[in-house]
């Protein structure tokens, strides 16, 4: 998946995607947003996959969540 198809992914799918503070990404559903507390640690959640790239991260969401 190349930059574009990624950001074409999650149009269709409806994600969300920040970068962290470590260079990490953090991709998940739109929907989800309102129930994200930024305190919390995101590693343990089930309803978000982050991963060292934004590809990587849209690519491990795709696997673990369709």
């Amino acid at each position: 998946m190349d930059e574009k198809e990624a950001f074409e992914t999650m149009r269709n799918l409806g994600l969300f995607a920040c970068p962290l503070n470590n260079g990490d990404w953090l991709v998940g559903r739109a929907s989800y947003i309102y129930s994200f507390f930024i305190t919390d640690d995101h590693y343990q959640d089930e309803h978000v996959e982050i991963a060292p790239t934004l590809i990587e991260a849209i690519e491990k969401w795709i696997e673990n969540h369709t």
